[in-house]
Parts: C-alpha cells; sequence; structure tokens
C-alpha cells in the first residue's frame, strides 16, 4: 500500500483507540486491575498501569505520526498476545469483560477479538508499508513517553495506595468468606448485590426476579448495605414487591466483593460459576 494518507488515516484511528482505552482504564484502574488478578496473581498487579502507561504512549506515537512503524511492531505484538490470553479465557468461560476500554465502554469479549484482530491488520499495515516521519519525531516521541510515563505513574501509585483484592473472582469457593453461611451444597443459587437506592439496581431487580419465576436457580438472595436507611428499604420493596429474600450486610463486607452495583454472582455447589456486573442477563 503506497498511499500514505490512507496510512495517515490508519495511523490516527489506532492512536485515537489506544488512547480511549487506555484513559478507561486509567479512570477506574482499581476495576482493571482486578481484572489483572484474576487472571494472573495478585503480585502482577503492577501490569495494570503499565499496561495503561503503554496504550497512552502508543496513542500519541500514533496520532503524533513518530516512529510509525517501530510502534506498530510494538503495537502487534501487544495485540497478539492479548487476542490470545482473550480467546482462550472466553472459550473456556472464565471471561465476562476484557476490560478494554475500562469504565468508558463494557464490550462482549468476542467483539474484542474483532476489534483486536482489526487492529493488528492496521498495524501490520502500518508496519509494512508506512514512510511517514514528522519532521519533530524526536520531540514528538518524547512528549508521547512522556504522557505514557505519566499515566503509569499516577495509576501506579493509586494501585499501591488504594487497591484491595476482591475476595470473589470466578471458580472462588464460598468456604472461607462471609457468603458461607448463605450458600449451600448441591444448589443453583444467585447472589443479588444492590442498593435500594441505586436507579439501575431498581431496573435490573425485574430481570432478577425472573431467576425465581423461570426456576432458572434454586435460590436467589440479595444483599443490601446494612448502612441503607430502613425507609429506603422499605421503599424498594414496595416499588419492586422482591420475590427473594434480601439481606443487610455490612458496607466493609461487600466492599470485599464488589466495586460497584448491581452485581450478581451465579453460585453452584458453594463455587462461583459466573459474575455479571451492571449488565444482567436475563434467564
Amino acid at each position: 500500500m503506497k498511499n500514505q494518507i490512507w496510512l495517515r488515516f490508519f495511523a490516527v484511528v489506532l492512536g485515537s483507540v489506544y488512547l480511549v482505552s487506555g484513559i478507561g482504564k486509567a479512570m477506574d484502574i482499581n476495576s482493571f486491575t482486578d481484572i489483572v488478578v484474576q487472571y494472573s496473581h495478585e503480585k502482577m498487579r503492577l501490569l495494570a498501569p503499565l499496561i495503561v502507561g503503554t496504550e497512552i504512549t502508543l496513542g500519541f506515537a500514533f496520532l503524533f505520526g513518530v516512529f510509525v512503524r517501530q510502534f506498530a511492531s510494538i503495537s502487534i505484538c501487544m495485540l497478539v498476545f492479548f487476542t490470545i490470553f482473550i480467546a482462550i479465557s472466553y472459550g473456556t468461560g472464565k471471561l465476562e469483560d476484557c476490560g478494554c476500554f475500562g469504565v468508558l465502554l463494557k464490550i462482549d469479549p468476542v467483539w474484542a477479538l474483532v476489534r483486536n484482530v482489526v487492529m493488528i491488520g492496521l498495524s501490520f499495515l502500518l508496519f509494512k508499508y508506512s514512510t511517514y516521519a514528522h519532521q519533530w519525531q524526536n520531540w514528538l516521541f518524547g512528549f508521547s513517553l512522556a504522557f505514557g510515563l505519566i499515566a503509569f505513574g499516577i495509576t501506579g501509585y493509586e494501585t499501591k495506595n488504594t487497591y484491595r483484592p476482591l475476595q470473589l473472582h470466578i471458580g472462588s469457593k464460598l468456604d472461607k468468606i462471609f457468603l458461607k453461611q448463605y450458600a449451600k451444597a448441591h444448589q443453583k443459587q444467585l447472589f443479588f448485590v444492590f442498593s435500594p437506592t441505586c436507579s439501575h439496581c431498581l431496573a435490573v431487580t425485574e430481570r432478577i426476579k425472573q431467576y425465581v419465576t423461570k426456576n432458572a436457580v434454586n435460590e436467589v438472595i440479595g444483599f443490601y448495605p446494612a448502612t441503607s436507611r430502613q425507609a429506603d428499604v422499605e421503599a424498594f420493596k414496595a416499588r419492586k414487591k422482591p420475590n427473594f429474600s434480601i439481606v443487610a450486610i455490612e458496607s466493609d463486607s461487600l466492599r470485599k466483593i464488589v466495586r460497584a452495583v448491581p452485581v450478581a454472582f451465579l453460585v453452584e455447589n458453594k463455587v462461583v460459576t459466573q459474575i455479571y456486573s451492571f449488565e444482567i442477563p436475563t434467564p
């Protein structure tokens, strides 16, 4: 491909995607760190800010048009690795959200794979054919690297000082945390964590109720913060008329298993088999 205008356009597209992806992760670095920790180890949590810093650097480098072929090669290597990782995790049923765009956009792992394949293709075209070189290439490379290092430093500091690992992931056994008293052997249960004043929680409650009416599970239990006002709890009951039991739990305990609500845990024989965040599917 000899049309450098198209190649420049591809570089801008790639840069924009990388920036949106990096910024989205940085906006809630602890949630993205949860994903990294879940599929590696708690000691690998530094990978989360490193990924953010790398994506920010790639984003500005492609937008500025500096060392395009070199950054395209880095892009290819990174994308191939994460594409294989997502494919394996999705194929084994252990991946619901890859965290590709952080809090800005939640996408299905299938679409994440499609996105990565397209980005690999664009990166390959830039690596093979691009001859564009900005006259201030060294200066702009410095800016790109500086932005990435700043993002890495800020998110790394936040991760080090504020991150607390969640106790529940897919495959977790409920025999060592406070939920063990509610988990039952040889049964399929849905644990719904909500707030009685959360509008999105109210919206998905109707969907949660279907798990009972359609006998999709043996039992549904709702958990809400014990700090909730009794008037709000009663208003929730009057408005939504839940057909499942709801239990008040200390906020400190809830913070050990969720970062935001609503969240639903599908539990089979005391083991978490699926986690639904925000978008809870119909049974």
